[in-house]
C-alpha cells in the first residue's frame, strides 16, 4: 500500500527529474539555473529527452524540498552529457536560426581549448581543462572523462534520492497505521493463534516478494481485506473485527 502511494506521488511530482536537475545545476556550477544550465537543457542532444521547454528554478532549501521536475527528463545519458557539454563550450550556445552566421568550427580538442576562453564559469573550465590534460590528445578520452566525472555525480544523488524516498514511505506508512489502526502486536497475536493464516499469509509474501511489480493501491487493499486480519478501527455500530482476536469481521 504505502509502495503504491509512494509511486502515485512520484507520477505526480516527478521528483526523479527534479533531482536529476539540482544534480546538474551542481555540477555546472549554476545554482539558479539561468546560465549554463540554461543552455544545456536548450542543446537538441537534451531537448529530445523531454517535451515543453526548461525554466531555471531558485536554489535554497525549501525550494530544493518542494521542487518537482515537471517536464525535465528523469534520465540523461552520460554520453549526451558529455557530448553536450562539449558542445556548448567549444561552439557557444544553440543559437534557434543560423542563418547569416559564421559556420560553426568542427567539435575537437582544439575547439574546446578555444572554446574554454569564452565561457564565463571557472568550476566548469577547469574541469574540462583536466578532462583535456588527462586525455593525451585523444577527444574520445575527453568524452570519457567527462561520463566519470557525471556518473560519479549521479551516484551521489542516486543515493540522496533513495534517502528522500525511505524518509517519504516513513511518513506514508505512519499516516496509513494510524489512519487504518495496523496493530503489530494485535496482528501478531491474531497470527500466532491462527496457523492456517499465518502460513497463507507468509506463502503470499514469498510470492510478492518474486514479483517485480507487486500491483498498485486497490489490488494490496483488496488482498488485506481477503486476508481478515484484524485491522480498522471502530466505527458506528461496533468494532470493525471482533475483540477476541479471532479475526472474524463483525456484522453490523
Amino acid at each position: 500500500v504505502c509502495s503504491a502511494i509512494r509511486e502515485s506521488i512520484e507520477a505526480l511530482f516527478n521528483k526523479r527529474a527534479a533531482y536529476l536537475e539540482l544534480a546538474v545545476r551542481e555540477l555546472l556550477n549554476d545554482p539558479n539555473g539561468n546560465g549554463l544550465v540554461k543552455r544545456f537543457y536548450h542543446h537538441p542532444l537534451i531537448t529530445v529527452l523531454y517535451p515543453g521547454n526548461y525554466e531555471g528554478r531558485h536554489g535554497d532549501a525549501l525550494r530544493r524540498i518542494l521542487s518537482t521536475g515537471r517536464n525535465l527528463p528523469s534520465y540523461i545519458p552520460k554520453a549526451s552529457f558529455a557530448l553536450a557539454l562539449l558542445d556548448l563550450v567549444a561552439r557557444g550556445e544553440v543559437k534557434k536560426s543560423g542563418i547569416g552566421e559564421d559556420p560553426l568550427p568542427t567539435l575537437s580538442i582544439e575547439s574546446i581549448r578555444r572554446g574554454l576562453d569564452q565561457l564565463d564559469n571557472p568550476e566548469v573550465k577547469r574541469l574540462v581543462l583536466i578532462a583535456i590534460d588527462s586525455a593525451e590528445g585523444q577527444f574520445e578520452r575527453v568524452a570519457e572523462c567527462i561520463q566519470t566525472w557525471f556518473d560519479t555525480a549521479m551516484d551521489g544523488i542516486a543515493s540522496q534520492y533513495r534517502r528522500a524516498t525511505n524518509w517519504i514511505i516513513f511518513w506514508i506508512a505512519l499516516f496509513v497505521t494510524v489512519s487504518i489502526n495496523v496493530d503489530t502486536f494485535r496482528i501478531a497475536d491474531y497470527l500466532y493463534s491462527n496457523g492456517a493464516v499465518r502460513q497463507a499469509i507468509v506463502a503470499r509474501a514469498a510470492e510478492v516478494a518474486k514479483q517485480s511489480d507487486p500491483g498498485g493501491f486497490q489490488t494490496a487493499r483488496a488482498e488485506l481485506d481477503q486476508m481478515q486480519l484484524p485491522i480498522g478501527w471502530l466505527n458506528g455500530n461496533g468494532p470493525v473485527f471482533s475483540p477476541d482476536n479471532t479475526g472474524r469481521r463483525l456484522t453490523s
